[in-house]
């Protein structure tokens, strides 16, 4: 008999006493790791332990836990539900983004799992199946719909009606499922007429609900189901059933006990299967059908294992949070027992602001657990399938996340500067280039992630790593005109526009009478029409919902939520934020851009092409803001030739050396460019210059395809397994040394030959007022990407004293460059910190590159203190030989017609000592706030 004597069962109750006095059981780090650890107590069934043969003080402890756990998992599904509220907009079909949900595959899985035991014991495919407990998003109802039941209508019941709105608006978008998928607000055990419609009736794992409460459940579906119709529903055995009630046969009154599936993995709940018997039929159990095996290795309990498996309270936020409501922190659960050592806190250190610097912090993987509570699904019982590469992977933490620092105060999480917003923003990418180096990962395991942008956003989000979330119209700070944004993501980290899906933006404030009433603080706006190149600072903006000009089933739009918030700020006179989504043929993506403020002028109604009622808005660019969208504008009309660049001297300063010209532009004076000099898109070596021997082997040996992971390969081990680059040729971390495939390298879509295909932007040598000539990009330029190499002569330092004092054009890596972080924190991607590379360049041997007569873009780069290029040693093999390049690389997303610039280092003179102010032997021009005064 066990006992409150038994060291398990003692272990529960303490946990049991923690948990009670908790002053709530919303989302929070005690919540978290008390549920973590019950659950590693209560995963092993390997014990003798019988929950029915205890003590009637620890029976009555058990029942007070399972409605502990299931007033928890409530307020976690109450807490996601919000979360999804927010992501729903008129026009979008949200199942197309369900695989922002991380265990969309496993769900998928658990779907298959379900038809195909449903299909052992079904001689036909159901025409209607009833789901009890669905929720707001009804995952296992869908994927069986979507993929195995084509034809089957599905009725879903739930007791509250807010989780029925939301799941009913999440398939309103589905032309198919929202014909065949039906929810019901109702309690069930209401419900006398209309069960013997179904043929198969779906009983969710009601987490919270006692066991006297189940088996009245399972009466009340016996006596109104079809006779012969098949009962779904789930249990708990062993240490199990301290969080969930027990079904046993003696419970199945009326029913035929088909199935019974008791794994003994970290899959809680037991599965049980069961017919309704006929009027003349009596109890029958085929024992045959018990079984006691590992059936579902992929699929994870609702409260997954705190060794092995996502935290209990985990649920990162995939979109933006209403007013008034703060995100919780995911935190991994540790053993029982278990002390998790104090991790230093992140220290900022803006040595080139803006960036930041961040030691890196420990965390445990996060996860997304969709909770249950009374006639409920327990949809969350899954947890994502690891990624199993053949190189070195990454170690996940052990250790809980409790102590994981953003480094950003509350106070700067309200309100944001200038240096933040570019921290955040780095932060978000270095992490998504991160995830999608591991997607693009041929080996790894398909579907993980498939948006790395939408998980790194949801981490950020959800671990503080944000800022400006004091929601606000007009200016938001840090955030300046004309930034672009390649992710909704980043726009809603940053505070400048919230929803990750809906065009509309708004707050709710007081109105005239104290009644509260929204206004609108931020649009994107899709549309592009010849008005907006003619006159890009006047919008037309179309309001959302109804389908009014697609060919979907239409309706009047309503003047409700964004709408009425645009329709309160025109009355109000409230200015709002205006941001252009472009598609941009360079990148094949989107691409938004914030255009500033705009006072919305006049509203009206017209007839949309099918013939109903859409909202229309004229918004009007405030006067005195810099240019962004004309920008645009202008360069597409340069690209398609219908206006000529003016101040334009050469249209190709390289004459066709580059695969993409390079203008000349002079819009200051009268120079007509500068001094002569042979253009080449490589570094020349003399003969006395004399490189390191090439390693063993010659290059590239992966054979016709390149992947991660074969360490056979020379090029690929040296990268530690992995490709430097994501698969749209985005460099992921900053190296000691780069290691790109040879150019003979016989795979046709090999991801390693970044730098060796040359330049790939329209880039423009200019006149600046004050520096010479400079070079910008006529296209975006996305955090990490290529822009050019530093081409020239390769020069012997112990040579070249005397003439580098007078070469303006040296790049020389000797020089003294000031440090920065740039790449993902190990802590944010899940990751040891022991795993983090070092960023500091090492080359085999020094490097100065002389483009004074021979070079190539590069040459016209200026320096900066606060740069947004920064400079990355690359080398490859080719027949033997050793090739050793400078490249650059974006450090941030580069709007076009800035300025690109990389730090020149500072000559360390002999004597000096690591630490002491370095002062060079040039005046600095760069003019940011952080300028050293002096470079070279």
């Amino acid at each position: 008999m066990a006992c409150k004597n038994n060291l398990v069962v003692k272990q529960i109750i303490d946990l049991y006493d923690h948990i009670s006095k908790l002053e709530s059981l919303k989302p929070s780090k005690n919540v978290d790791t008390l549920f973590g650890q019950l659950v590693s107590t209560c995963l092993p069934t390997d014990t003798n332990i019988d929950v029915t043969k205890m003590s009637e003080e620890v029976k009555d402890m058990r029942s007070n836990l399972i409605k502990l756990c299931g007033e928890a998992e409530g307020y976690l599904e109450q807490h996601f539900s919000t979360i999804l509220g927010s992501l729903l907009q008129e026009d979008q079909n949200l199942l197309d983004h369900l695989n922002i949900f991380p265990y969309y595959n496993n769900y998928l899985k658990l779907g298959k799992l379900e038809f195909d035991l449903l299909s052992q014991h079904s001689s036909h495919v159901p025409s209607k199946i009833a789901f009890i407990g669905s929720g707001p998003m009804p995952l296992t109802s869908i994927v069986l719909a979507k993929f195995h039941l084509a034809n089957t209508t599905l009725h879903n019941f739930d007791i509250d009606s807010h989780a029925n709105a939301l799941a009913t608006s999440l398939l309103s978008r589905d032309p198919d499922l929202s014909k065949r998928m039906f929810f019901h607000t109702t309690d069930v055990l209401n419900a006398t007429e209309g069960l013997d419609q179904y043929g198969v009736v779906f009983l969710a794992a009601l987490v919270g609900m006692d066991k006297e409460a189940k088996v009245k459940a399972i009466e009340h579906l016996e006596k109104h189901m079809a006779h012969g119709a098949v009962l779904m529903l789930r249990s708990a055995h062993a240490l199990r059933a301290f969080l969930y009630p027990i079904v046993e046969s003696s419970d199945l009154k009326g029913f035929q006990l088909l199935t019974i599936f008791h794994p003994t993995d970290d899959v809680v709940n037991s599965v049980v299967i069961a017919r309704k018997l006929g009027a003349m039929e009596g109890n029958y159990i085929d024992k045959t059908r018990v079984l006691d095996i590992k059936p579902l290795r992929t699929l994870r309990p609702i409260f997954p294992s705190g060794n092995q498996a996502p935290p209990f309270v985990c649920a990162p936020p995939f979109g933006p949070f209403p007013a008034g409501f703060s995100p919780f922190y995911p935190f991994g659960s540790s053993q029982v027992n278990e002390q998790a050592p104090h991790l230093s806190q992140a220290q900022r250190q803006p040595q080139i602001p803006p960036q930041r610097q961040h030691q890196p912090q420990n965390l445990s993987e996060h996860s997304l657990a969709t909770p249950s509570r009374p006639l409920r699904s327990s949809n969350g019982d899954i947890e994502p399938v690891e990624s199993t590469l053949k190189r070195k992977t990454p170690k996940k933490r052990q250790l809980s996340t409790v102590n994981f620092e953003s480094g950003i105060s509350v106070a700067e999480r309200d309100n944001g500067n200038r240096e933040l917003v570019m921290s955040v923003l780095m932060r978000f990418d270095a992490l998504r280039r991160r995830l999608a180096q591991l997607e693009d990962a041929e080996d790894a395991v398909n579907g993980i992630i498939k948006r790395p942008d939408l998980k790194a956003g949801s981490t950020c989000m959800s671990r503080g790593v944000r800022t400006n979330t004091k929601k606000r119209p007009g200016l938001v700070p840090g955030v300046e005109i004309g930034d672009i944004f390649f992710f909704r993501f980043e726009m809603c980290l940053v505070g400048l526009h919230s929803p990750s899906m809906a065009g509309i933006d708004y707050l709710i404030i007081k109105g005239g009478d104290a009644e509260e009433e929204p206004i609108a603080t931020s649009i994107v706006s899709s549309a592009y029409t010849e008005n907006d190149r003619v006159n890009p600072d006047v919008l037309i903006y179309t309001g959302q919902g109804g389908h009014a000009d697609k060919d979907k089933e239409a309706s009047d739009q309503k003047l409700e939520r964004g709408n009425l918030a645009l329709e309160k700020s025109l009355h109000r006179n409230s200015a709002v934020r205006v941001i252009r989504s472009l598609k941009e043929a360079t990148h094949r993506v989107k691409i938004y851009v914030y255009d500033g403020i705009y006072e919305i002028k006049e509203a009206w109604i017209e007839k949309g092409k099918s013939g109903h009622d859409t909202f229309k808005y004229k918004l009007v660019r405030a006067p005195n803001q810099p240019p962004a969208f004309a920008t645009w504008t202008e360069i597409q009309s340069w690209k398609t030739g219908k206006s000529q660049r003016r101040g334009l001297i050469l249209p190709d300063l390289t004459s066709g050396v580059e695969s993409v010209a390079v203008s000349l532009v002079n819009e200051v004076d009268s120079e007509n460019g500068p001094p002569y000099f042979t253009y080449s898109t490589t570094v020349k070596y003399s003969m006395s210059f004399q490189l390191t021997q090439p390693s063993s082997g010659c290059g590239c040996s992966c054979g016709n395809k390149c992947k991660p992971g074969n360490l056979e390969c020379p090029c690929i081990r040296k990268n530690g397994g992995e490709f430097p680059y994501t698969g749209n040729d985005i460099l992921v971390s900053r190296k000691a040394m780069v290691y790109e495939c040879s150019p003979s390298c016989p795979c046709l879509t090999c991801k390693s030959k970044v730098t060796q295909m040359g330049v790939k932007l329209r880039l423009e040598v200019f006149k600046t007022v004050d520096r010479g000539w400079g070079l910008r990009s006529w296209d975006p330029i996305r955090a990490g990407a290529f822009i050019c190499v530093y081409a020239g002569e390769a020069r012997d330092k112990s040579k070249v004293q005397q003439t580098m004092a007078n070469d303006d054009f040296t790049f020389d890596t000797t020089r003294v460059y000031t440090p920065f972080k740039w790449n993902y924190e190990a802590g944010l991607a899940d990751e040891e910190a022991s795993e983090e590379v070092s960023e500091e360049p090492e080359l085999p041997l020094p490097l100065i590159i002389s483009a004074k007569n021979i070079g190539n873009v590069a040459r016209f780069m200026n320096h900066s203190c606060s740069p947004n290029v920064f400079w990355q040693p690359v080398s490859y093999e080719n027949n033997g030989q050793l090739y050793l390049h400078v490249a650059f690389f974006a450090v941030s997303h580069i709007p076009p017609m800035t300025e690109l610039t990389y730090d020149y280092g500072v000559t360390r003179p002999s004597g000096a000592q690591n630490g002491n102010p370095m002062h060079g032997k040039k005046r600095c021009f760069c003019g940011t706030q952080y300028c050293r005064g002096s470079f070279g």
